[in-house]
């Protein structure tokens, strides 16, 4: 059969259908077992898993830097679900000094850290905050009242260096520039329980 013709219809040309496979499978690759072919297939999945783990190590994170008292801070921006201007700020006479407050924030009621009391830095000239720095986790909510959010930076983690004795345990590190960095996982899974409604 010629190229391009079609089959007659008394049957296929089996001597030519045979020839064109030999034709091709002489043209593959040899096959290979089951074990070499998984072997090769581990091999090359754990180069494309160091190729991935080089490529994201030494990364930069982004971070909100922000002032509370007299202290530079910074927490990882993956966490920060806003920055409000609070209206009000409702004391909770009997709860701890470092969680005593409250704020609404579309209609959730957010617990507020007083990250002055709860990391021991000295207060700001001004008693009065600004700004509210909001950090979510799942059901997890906590605002940071802030007296100046001031920018997004990028931080290397691995560039921190110790922050010396931390009685609070929610400082991650010091940046090069002195800037406390907050452990923001932290602060929300020991000083919330979730939302207060």
């Amino acid at each position: 059969m010629k190229q391009g013709e079609t089959p007659s219809r008394r049957g296929l040309d089996w001597a030519e259908i045979r020839e064109r496979l030999l034709r091709e499978q002489a043209g593959l690759e040899v096959a290979r077992s089951a074990a070499e072919l998984e072997h090769e297939l581990k091999a090359r999945a754990t180069t494309l898993a160091r190729t991935e783990r080089a490529s994201t190590e030494g990364l930069d994170r982004q971070h909100l830097a922000f002032w509370i008292g007299q202290a530079r801070c910074a927490v990882d921006l993956a966490l920060v679900g806003g920055v409000v201007t609070p209206r009000w700020v409702t004391p909770l006479p009997t709860a701890p000094r470092r969680l005593s407050r409250v704020i609404q924030v579309q209609g959730t009621i957010v617990p507020v850290a007083d990250l002055i009391e709860v990391l021991g830095v000295k207060p700001h000239d001004q008693t009065s905050t600004k700004r509210a720095v909001l950090l979510s986790l799942g059901s997890r909510h906590l605002a940071l009242l802030t007296h100046r959010a001031e920018e997004i930076i990028r931080l290397d983690p691995d560039r921190l260096s110790s922050p010396g004795r931390d009685a609070s345990g929610f400082i991650r590190g010091l940046a090069p520039d002195l800037t406390l960095v907050l452990d923001g996982e932290a602060l929300l899974s020991s000083l919330t329980a979730g939302p207060l409604m």
